[in-house]
């Protein structure tokens, strides 16, 4: 559905994405859609696979921490 890049902050904003229409009652668990999200750190292509729910008129926030690899091959 979707790809992009960040800005310089790390954000992209406002990637529209479908998700299932609310309940009339409160008292049942609201539909949702579950999305994959797979992220790629351009310095060393590493790539990072999460899951996020989906709600009608709610905005998610996935945060994704990059955490480098230390070198094996010496100092």
């Amino acid at each position: 559905f979707f790809e992009g890049a960040t800005n310089e902050s790390g954000i992209i904003e406002r990637i529209v994405l479908p998700a299932p229409r609310l309940l009339e009652s409160n008292l049942d668990a609201p539909n949702s859609s579950e999305y994959d999200i797979s992220a790629t750190y351009s310095v060393d292509n590493m790539e990072t696979n999460y899951k996020v729910k989906i709600y009608e008129n709610v905005y998610v926030i996935q945060n994704i921490s990059v955490v480098p690899e230390m070198n094996q091959g010496g100092l």
